[in-house]
């Protein structure tokens, strides 16, 4: 297996257990969490959408190891509506901010209720 897929995996996993994991509101959030050794997926259910955050040496995807997704229902449709993708170069600490991002913007959303 790829060493760099490895550590990212290993600390998007070691940050999912002391971000989502620990806190209570968090814990209530996690719908699914699947880790094995070519994959790792959390689920989060939140009050308006839901939040997927992959970790997986993809054959063709947009992104390098990381995608983070939050899928809302708009107009009666399902939406892609929040999305970061990591990126060759990408380094640990940026990969973990934007997966904070994402969750803070997943428990606010929709911005404007």
């Amino acid at each position: 297996m790829d060493p760099i897929m490895l550590s990212i995996k290993q600390a998007v996993m070691d940050w999912a257990y002391s971000y989502l994991f620990q806190d209570d509101e968090m814990k209530l959030a996690v719908f699914e969490e699947k880790k094995c050794d070519e994959i790792y997926r959390v689920t989060l259910r939140f009050k308006h959408c839901m939040a997927e955050i992959l970790v997986e040496k993809p054959y063709f995807a947009p992104y390098r190891y990381v995608s983070f997704q939050v899928w809302a229902v708009v107009d009666e449709k399902l939406d892609l509506v929040y999305y970061w993708f990591d990126k060759d170069g990408d380094e640990i600490d940026m990969i973990l901010e934007q997966l904070s991002r994402g969750i803070e913007f997943s428990k606010n959303y929709p911005v404007n209720s």
